[in-house]
């Protein structure tokens, strides 16, 4: 855990986060229940609603029986996939933002490559989590956060990958309005 601490931030102040999981800026307190970091700071009311949705119907699942074999099959039937698993270094430090349950982060951990799979959504983390395990990958970690404040330490990844994401929050500036936070 401590190897991806030093890739993770206070989404508050973007300094370090101590063994604790306090800042070493603002004291802010945060949790990691299941081993899985909680760095989710409050969020527009849009992505509020979409993170409730995932909560109560995180997917896509894992079969009963998933292996790790299986996963990286599945995956290497997308051409993008097999591209982009091509395309990063085998050492590279990987973010990917909106990882859901984890499958893309999961196929991206391979050789000495470190990847840090971030989410809004608790349940779709707790899947994710417990696949790493089942597959024995501990080249990756799985944290909640909010992805306009993602707690991600700056210029500390190689590769930053989302996919299917930004259409699920909210960009006040783009009709110049404030954002909302939901309580």
């Amino acid at each position: 855990m401590d190897a991806f601490r030093e890739l993770l931030a206070c989404p508050a102040c973007a300094d370090s986060l101590s063994s604790r999981w306090v800042c070493t800026g603002c004291g802010a307190h945060f949790d990691a229940d299941e081993g899985i970091p909680n760095l989710r700071l409050p969020c527009s009311d849009r992505t509020e609603a979409v993170r409730r949705f995932y909560e109560s119907a995180p997917f896509p699942g894992y079969p009963p029986r998933d292996t790790l074999h299986a996963l990286r099959a599945r995956a290497e039937r997308s051409v993008f996939a097999r591209l982009l698993d091509r395309a990063i270094a085998p050492d590279a430090r990987i973010a990917e933002i909106g990882c859901g349950t984890g499958q893309m982060s999961l196929y991206l951990a391979r050789a000495d490559r470190i990847v840090v799979g971030a989410d809004l959504a608790r349940a779709s983390l707790r899947l994710a989590a417990a696949a790493a395990r089942r597959f024995a990958i501990d080249r990756v970690q799985f944290v909640e956060v909010y992805l306009q404040r993602p707690g991600l330490k700056a210029r500390s990844f190689d590769v930053v990958y989302s996919a299917g994401v930004v259409h699920h929050t909210a960009n006040p500036r783009m009709f110049g309005q404030k954002e909302s936070h939901g309580t």
